[in-house]
Parts: structure tokens; sequence; C-alpha cells
């Protein structure tokens, strides 16, 4: 397992990104940790769901299963952010803009997240369920940013020394894996 997805176990973050979705397939994850076969499963993904609609699915260890949806428009690049604080609620956005409405988690905050999965780009903890689009600016935050925080920085390469940002993969690189 690795320590992203342990760090992330009990904590507060905060994940964003920019996508853009070129298929309609059931279920393609672009990040996750957990096995993706099945929502109740211990993890988090976030997917595609339906048209126009990507999910949060979070579950923590032994609790009920929580889904946070999301409206965008496939036909463009999007910056997505989701924010989790463990003792409070998910929280979406969509271009800077909450989006979706907040699900309280308040009562799963002394429960693992971590499903001895990796977290990965993509796919899910597994590395099945593709997602059949593109990302870019990928961070991963060890704490809830604000919609000013997200807003403000969505925009801009980051140095990579912000406080509190645990991951940044700009996918600059031309190609290879």
């Amino acid at each position: 397992t690795d320590s992203l997805s342990q760090t992330l176990a009990q904590s507060d973050f905060t994940i964003e990104m920019w996508i853009k979705i070129r298929s309609n397939a059931s279920d393609p994850v672009f990040i996750g940790n957990k096995n993706w076969a099945s929502g109740s499963n211990t993890g988090f993904v976030w997917c595609r769901y339906a048209t126009n609609t990507i999910r949060f699915n979070f579950r923590a260890n032994t609790r009920t299963r929580k889904d946070y949806n999301m409206t965008l428009d496939y036909g463009k690049w999007n910056h997505i952010a989701i924010t989790v604080k463990r003792n409070g609620s998910i929280t979406g956005y969509v271009n800077g803009r909450p989006n979706g409405t907040p699900v309280n988690i308040a009562a799963d905050s002394g429960y693992t997240l971590h499903a001895a999965l990796p977290v990965r780009l993509g796919a899910d903890g597994n590395a099945a369920y593709p997602i059949n689009g593109d990302m870019d600016e990928v961070r991963i935050w060890n704490t809830v940013r604000t919609e000013g925080e997200i807003r403000s920085s969505m925009c801009h390469t980051l140095s990579g020394s912000e406080s509190g940002l645990l991951a940044y993969y700009r996918m600059d690189e031309p190609g290879g894996t």
C-alpha cells in the first residue's frame, strides 16, 4: 500500500484537477484508492457517473456508502475540486464554484478510508475502470481548501512547495507513463 492512501485515510483533504471526459462508458475512474467493483467497498473514487455528471464515492470502513454528484459539460475542459472534512462534510466545486449538495460525513470521522490499495490516477485502486478522457494539474492537499483558494489557484501552475500540498501531477510530459 502507498503512503498517500494511508495519509488520506483519516485526515481532511482536497483533490482538484482539470478534466475532459471523452466517453459515456459506465463508471470510469479518474482517481481512487478502492476496489470499484462495488461502491460499498472501503475507500474513495471519483468517476464519471452519467451524462454530464461525475460522482465522488466515499465509504469509511464498516460505515455507509456516501455519494456526491456534480454536474458539468463533458464537451469542454472543467476544473473540478472535492473537499473532504472528516468531522463535517464533502463539498464539490466545478470551475471554482460550489456544485452539488454537501454530504455530511461527521459520523464517519473515526473510521479509515484506507483500503489497502494505492491512490491511482486514471483508474481505481486495482488499476481497473480506466478513465476515457484527459486530466491535467492534479493536486492533492491535506487541508480543506476554501472556494476562494480553489478559484485563485485553479488557472495557475504551482511551485510545488505550497503549504498542505501532498501530491502534484502537472501532466507536462509529452508521452510515456
